[in-house]
């Protein structure tokens, strides 16, 4: 064989050795094991932001209704199931309403097929930005009330809440006066914390009405 010909079999490059790879697959690995609870974080943050937003604007629009009906959608029309939250905001809030001939909402508009959801037979469901495998989305809606003197109630808000992003509601909803979510600071989430430190609420609380 000529000078040449050693010449250009000793220019061809090795490959990777065994334990090569198995160096850079350890970096990967490492730098994965770092970079993914940072991401799963950002994630979480960003839905917890939306679903922060998100009760802002039905807060909005619950003040939207009331201006236009003199008192907010009631609380009992569906029921107490883990989805009549989530079906009244969406009844009196995203569908047409009319008082004799004229029509009013909705008062919440274009909104995406993942937070106008079809429930059991044609009612539909709004539900959260923040949809786990606990509560599914749901949103738990009560009103507030006032008892006079005379052991009489009318409305003096309404309360919208959120389970987070535990999907631990760490409460329940008072059916008699005053209404409300009530929280309970002895039902704990995962990081022993009270679950309901984790909630996002939205309150209406006119101080006339």
């Amino acid at each position: 064989m000529s000078r040449a010909g050693h010449q250009e079999l000793r220019a061809v490059p090795k490959g990777f050795t065994l334990i090569e790879v198995l160096v850079v697959i350890s970096i990967i690995a490492i730098l994965a094991g770092l970079l993914l609870p940072a991401l799963g974080k950002a994630r979480a943050s960003a839905r917890h932001a939306a679903a922060v937003e998100t009760m802002q604007t039905i807060a909005e629009a619950l003040e939207g209704y009331r201006n236009d009906w003199g008192f907010y959608p009631r609380d009992d029309q569906f029921g107490t199931g883990d989805d009549a939250g989530s079906k009244t905001l969406a009844y009196f809030l995203c569908t047409k309403l009319a008082k004799g001939e004229m029509p009013y909402g909705p008062y919440l508009r274009n909104l995406s097929a993942d937070r106008l959801k079809s429930g059991e037979g044609k009612d539909m469901l709004l539900v959260s930005p923040i949809s786990n495998t606990a509560t599914k989305g749901y949103y738990r809606y009560t009103l507030v009330l006032r008892a006079d003197s005379q052991g009489n109630t009318r409305q003096v808000g309404c309360q919208v809440v959120d389970a987070g992003l535990d999907g631990l509601w760490g409460g329940h909803i008072e059916p008699q006066a005053p209404g409300g979510f009530q929280p309970d600071s002895s039902e704990t989430g995962p990081d022993g914390a009270p679950a309901c430190m984790d909630n996002i609420y939205s309150s209406s609380l006119p101080s006339n009405q």
